[in-house]
């Protein structure tokens, strides 16, 4: 049996020549086992899409190390940097350096106010990357293995996201969004928010350069984003929505399924649990 390095699809990123020492320390002596795709899942709706994930990650030889499994959470401790049930933010008590838990929880970005480094660390707690601002942008912050993503806040200040690269270069900037929800997909190659105000609701899913590649109208209420381990879906899950912000009724379970190779819509409708 060939012994090659996998790049898992969750957990960690650990594709050779972008995250070599996750590749060093997640080597594994089992070979591919044949894809969700291999297999011809067609993925329809909500309930073949979690099988088709679920055939992935049946296939998956290696358990993911993330932010829950890994050493990650005992280096921050050391830091002063604690993480109570739940939340994926955390600072010092001065509050001159916090952290940010990735919300697919492959890490953690440490931004330190004072020498205005920005610095991720996998979830081993291996520094990956470090970015040096002269000021530390303001928002919440998330990374994928090329970029940096500084969200902002809904309630106060300019509305949005900004985007850079890892030598500190601001690659785009997104305006006006109120920015409720956001994930970065498993092969660091997408970026999807959930967005809106009384005026409308959308997903929007972007390229690592901020371009948009699809835009669709949601309902109201608080969103689940996933992707598949290969990216080439993704699924925004409504538990509790509203057809409009005034509605006074909710109602469950709605999901809007995408194919994102062909850019488009696959399905939206009810689901069950």
């Amino acid at each position: 049996m060939n012994k090659n390095i996998i790049c898992l699809s969750v957990g960690i990123y650990m594709c050779i020549g972008a995250y070599p020492a996750m590749a060093q320390e997640a080597s594994s002596g089992t070979a591919s086992a044949p894809t969700a795709k291999e297999k011809k899942i067609e993925v329809r709706d909500y309930k073949s899409f979690k099988e088709y994930v679920a055939n992935e990650e049946a296939n998956l030889k290696t358990s993911p190390v993330t932010t829950d499994n890994g050493p990650i959470k005992e280096k921050m401790k050391k830091m002063g940097l604690l993480f109570k049930p739940g939340t994926s933010y955390s600072s010092v008590r001065d509050g001159r350096k916090v952290a940010y838990q990735s919300k697919n929880k492959k890490g953690i970005v440490v931004a330190e106010k004072d020498s205005g480094l920005v610095t991720v660390y996998n979830a081993y707690g291996n520094k990956v990357e470090s970015v040096k601002f002269s000021k530390i942008p303001e928002g919440g912050m998330d990374f994928s293995k090329s970029r940096l993503f500084v969200i902002r806040g809904c309630f106060r200040g300019p509305l949005g996201f900004e985007i850079y690269d890892y030598s500190g270069k601001l690659i785009k900037t997104v305006e006006n969004e109120c920015v409720e929800n956001h994930l970065v997909s498993n092969t660091g190659k997408y970026f999807v928010t959930t967005s809106g105000s009384r005026h409308g609701r959308y997903s929007v899913l972007y390229d690592m350069n901020g371009n948009e590649l699809i835009r669709h109208n949601i309902f109201y209420g608080d969103t689940r984003i996933s992707f598949s381990n290969n990216d080439e879906f993704a699924l925004i899950e409504i538990p509790l929505y509203w057809e409009n912000p005034d509605k006074e009724y909710f109602q469950k379970n709605m999901a809007y399924v995408f194919d994102i190779l062909k850019k488009t819509l696959i399905t939206e409708g009810k689901y069950e649990n």
